[in-house]
């Protein structure tokens, strides 16, 4: 393993254990996920019926789900 791959590997297990404890961050954390499962499903269904009426759904359950996490 590299240099890079340890510092790497060791970061992402100290921002795991800052999220387990840190209750703001998960929250964050949580709602950034939110929003990017929305953009993907938007984008997804964007390219095979961009006037779909399924968008604004997806809009809205992200915005839900979002201030739910508040």
């Amino acid at each position: 393993m590299s240099s890079d791959d340890q510092k790497s590997w060791k970061r992402r297990i100290e921002v795991r254990m800052h999220l387990m404890i840190c209750h703001r961050c998960s929250k964050y954390a949580k709602q950034l996920e939110h929003i990017a499962s929305g953009f993907k499903q938007f984008f997804t269904l964007k390219a095979k019926d961009p006037d779909s009426s399924e968008i604004k759904k997806i809009e809205q359950e992200v915005l839900r789900k979002v201030k739910r996490e508040r």
